[in-house]
C-alpha cells in the first residue's frame, strides 16, 4: 500500500484519534483488500457502486431486469453488512449503479471522465461533510484500480482529481485491489496507469 498527501505517522494510530475511511467501489472490495487492517483500524467503509446485477455464483434471481438488479443488490449489501458488523464499521452507501446497468463493460475504460465527474459530484460533498468532523486528523484508502475494472480506476481518478482539496484534511493511502493484484502482470500495469494518473 503506497501514500500521497500530507505526511502524518506512515501508520495512523487508531487511539491517535485519526478518522479512517475506506472506499469501496462495489460492497466486497474492502473485504477482499483491506479486510484485516479495517477490522484492526475500525473506522467508516464507503461503498460507491451499489447498485448491480452482477453475482459470481448461480443462484435462483428473477427474469425481469429490474427486480433482479433489486435482488442482487440487496444480497450484497447484506453481505457487506454482515462484514462491517464482524469488524466494528460504520457503512455508507453512496447508491451510484455499476456500469453494466447501462450497457458498458466493466473493464471499458472509453468515456470514463463521464464516470468520473459524476463519482466526484457524489463522492466530493460526502468527504468533506466526513473530513470536516474528522479530529485531529484522517486517513482516506483508496484503491489503485489494479485489474482495470473501470468502477476502481474511476474511484483512483476521482480522488486524483480533487487530491489537493482533499489532501488538506487527510493522508492519502493507495492500496492494491485484489484479487486483481495477486496476478504479477496485472499488477505491473495497473501500478503503472497509478503512477501516470498521479504524476
Amino acid at each position: 500500500m503506497s501514500s500521497a498527501g500530507r505526511t502524518t505517522a506512515p501508520h495512523p494510530d487508531p487511539q491517535a484519534g485519526f478518522m479512517h475511511l475506506y472506499l469501496s467501489p462495489h460492497h466486497d472490495d474492502v473485504c477482499f483488500s483491506l479486510g484485516h487492517l479495517a477490522r484492526r483500524q475500525g473506522g467508516e467503509l464507503i461503498n460507491l457502486f451499489t447498485r448491480s446485477d452482477y453475482v459470481a455464483a448461480p443462484l435462483e434471481l428473477p427474469n425481469d431486469g429490474r427486480a433482479k438488479i433489486e435482488a442482487v443488490s440487496r444480497i450484497r449489501r447484506e453481505e457487506d453488512l454482515r462484514y462491517s458488523l464482524a469488524c466494528g464499521l460504520s457503512r455508507h452507501d453512496l447508491g451510484l449503479e455499476e456500469p453494466s446497468l447501462h450497457g458498458i463493460r466493466p473493464f471499458d475504460l472509453r468515456g470514463i471522465e463521464d464516470e468520473v465527474i459524476v463519482l466526484g459530484e457524489r463522492l466530493l460533498p460526502f468527504l468533506q461533510e466526513r473530513l470536516a468532523s474528522a479530529v485531529p486528523a484522517a486517513a482516506l484508502y483508496c484503491p489503485i484500480g489494479i485489474g482495470g475494472h473501470r468502477d476502481h480506476v474511476a474511484t483512483m481518478m476521482t480522488i486524483r482529481r480533487h487530491f489537493d482539496l482533499i489532501r488538506e484534511g487527510c493522508t492519502v493511502f493507495l492500496y492494491e485491489d485484489l484479487p486483481y493484484a495477486s496476478h504479477p502482470a496485472v499488477r505491473e500495469t495497473g501500478i503503472q496507469r497509478a503512477a501516470r494518473i498521479f504524476e
